[in-house]
């Protein structure tokens, strides 16, 4: 089971609803991601990044496409790993519609 860091201290198991991703390539200060947007990745966020189930350092994300994102570390190497919990986006309501 991969034990993965959430935030600074906490501490989550993907069977307690935490999602895995890991670092696919890496050019300068850019570690390529293989999860997205659909997988709940969002432009800002911050990922703690694991290098066999120890603590590596933060990786911001500074691109998000469906399936796959780009953030920003100096630290991440291919293989690397990450948690994070997935928020599924809010539901917008439908426009009322007006009786005339």
């Amino acid at each position: 089971m991969l034990t993965c860091v959430v935030g600074l201290f906490a501490l989550a198991s993907l069977t307690a609803g935490a999602t895995a991703g890991q670092v696919t390539y890496v050019a300068a200060k850019d570690a390529y991601l293989n999860v997205g947007a659909g997988s709940g990745i969002t432009k800002g966020q911050e990922l703690m990044l694991q290098r066999r189930n120890k603590p590596v350092g933060p990786c911001e994300v500074v691109e998000v496409s469906p399936g796959a994102a780009t953030c920003r570390s100096d630290r991440a190497a291919p293989g690397d790993n990450f948690c994070f919990a997935f928020v599924p986006p809010a539901e917008v309501a439908p426009p009322a519609v007006k009786v005339l």
